[in-house]
């Protein structure tokens, strides 16, 4: 007897399932084993994020340090400006006049929720001029300080620009995916900006370009964020 295509498909679906969280516990399990390894030599984040040497090789294929640096804004519904660094962004289409990317967030973040709520943010890719705002933007809390004081910016379409980047994007949200430590936002862009003689800011160059004690601040908060991410990820996979 000829299988019912809705079953088949509900059976495909379920079998992808299973294999994707399946690669996901490795992942889970590779990221398990290499904290430990930075912790016991005490490796900084930044610089194992330049160097990718001191961890056991065939770990992780991808060169982290080589990411750019970009900052999200968005705005609350009581007008309250939120602001944050991601590094996980990419293009999500190839229709070149519809363009469209994807970025993965922490969910517990103000600025995540905030751009979630309000359908609507702007995201820039900082030049190497502007590592003294990945403290700001990327270690305090709007709670606790004004991240935009200081910071050169005006508002377009009730969001804040900064200036001086090498671009900035302005989205409209389509589609989020919860994934435990992480939420995938895709989003459609409407208007955008870009100045070709500024060089990007990337991962790598953060060491080299803050104080000391900002380089510790940045390693401490990231260190929390992964036990953090550890504890939400697991929750995510209970039955």
């Amino acid at each position: 007897m000829q299988q019912n295509p809705r079953t088949r498909t509900r059976s495909e679906t379920q079998k992808n399932l299973q294999s994707l969280q399946g690669q996901s516990r490795k992942l889970l399990t590779l990221s398990e084993q290499a904290t430990p390894y930075l912790h016991q030599r005490n490796v900084s984040f930044w610089k194992y994020l330049v160097t990718m040497t001191d961890v056991p090789a065939g770990s992780w294929i991808l060169d982290e340090g080589k990411r750019e640096v970009f900052l999200v804004t968005a705005v609350s519904s009581d007008g309250t400006k939120h602001g944050m660094i991601i590094t996980w962004v990419a293009p999500a289409g190839l229709v070149p006049d519809q363009k469209r990317i994807m970025m993965a967030l922490s969910p517990t973040n103000q600025t995540t929720q905030t751009l979630m709520e309000s359908k609507s943010f702007a995201i820039h890719l900082l030049q190497q001029a502007q590592a003294n705002l990945v403290p700001v933007f990327g270690a305090k809390h709007s709670r606790e300080v004004n991240k935009f004081e200081g910071v050169d910016h005006e508002m377009m379409d009730g969001l804040p620009i900064l200036a001086n980047t090498c671009g900035w994007m302005i989205g409209a949200v389509v589609s989020t995916m919860e994934a435990g430590d992480r939420v995938i936002v895709l989003a459609d862009i409407s208007k955008e900006q870009g100045a070709v003689e500024q060089d990007p800011l990337y991962v790598k160059d953060m060491s080299a370009k803050l104080p000391v004690g900002d380089v510790q601040d940045l390693d401490q908060k990231f260190s929390g964020d992964i036990d953090r991410d550890r504890q939400m990820r697991a929750k995510f996979y209970e039955p």
